[in-house]
């Protein structure tokens, strides 16, 4: 799905391309922007950075995951290289966990698990 500040690539996006190098590769030809590939592993997600995605997504980790995902980082010098985003999994009990390892947090209870407030608004001349 391509966005005004990046062109995102999800793990289907992936296989079909033949593999993270090949999808980073046709990312930058279709949005030289910013180039987000979606993970599922450690191993992959170190290989995109590798491979130059800007953006690494680590779908479905853990925090435990993500500490992995950055130290690995840190020791190749590649953590400033990649924004690391944790999406799936994140919640409001587990968030200061995700926050020590990731820039980013997608928190899909904020869309669909939100408690409705009822309220208005009075305008007075």
């Amino acid at each position: 799905m391509a966005r005004a500040v990046e062109e995102s690539r999800g793990d289907g996006f992936v296989m079909a391309a033949g593999g993270l190098g090949r999808a980073l590769v046709l990312a930058r030809e279709k949005a030289p922007f910013i180039a987000k590939i979606e993970v599922e592993n450690a191993e992959d997600a170190v290989k995109a950075a590798e491979l130059g995605a800007d953006m690494v997504m680590l779908d479905d980790m853990g925090p435990s995951d993500a500490a992995k995902v950055h130290g690995e980082l840190m020791s190749r010098g590649l953590r400033k290289r990649a924004v690391l985003e944790a999406s799936g999994n994140v919640d409001e009990k587990n968030i200061a966990d995700y926050a020590k390892y990731v820039d980013v947090m997608s928190i899909g209870s904020s869309t669909h698990s939100y408690k409705s407030i009822d309220m208005n608004m009075d305008l007075i001349k």
